[in-house]
């Protein structure tokens, strides 16, 4: 399976590759995302947010978007080997229930 942080380089090169910006900053966590700049689209990746909940948010920009320039990012062979992996990953490995000290599930409410 790709690590998010291998997919994130991926598309940064790829988006690059397309004529797109890509700058890499630091927001404490607060996670990146995509803007116009004079023109061009530019993706600003958080340097300080998790890989995986960056990964999501970029993921869910690029399907919502009707950016034309964005299709190139969508169509990124290790960013669908990635959705391919954590779809299997999730459907044959649900996340187990929160166990207490005696190995039963604890309720949440």
């Amino acid at each position: 399976m790709l690590y998010a942080e291998q997919v994130i380089e991926r598309l940064a090169e790829t988006a690059g590759d397309a004529g797109l910006g890509v700058r890499r900053v630091n927001r404490g966590g607060a996670g990146g995302g995509w803007t116009r700049l004079r023109g061009r689209l530019v993706m600003f990746l958080d340097l300080d947010a998790d890989p995986d909940e960056e990964l999501d948010r970029i993921v869910d920009h690029l399907a919502s978007s009707d950016a034309p320039e964005l299709a190139t990012l969508m169509d990124e062979p290790a960013l669908q080997r990635y959705l391919s992996d954590r779809d299997r990953v999730s459907l044959d490995d649900p996340t187990p229930s929160p166990e207490g000290d005696d190995g039963r599930p604890v309720c949440q409410d």
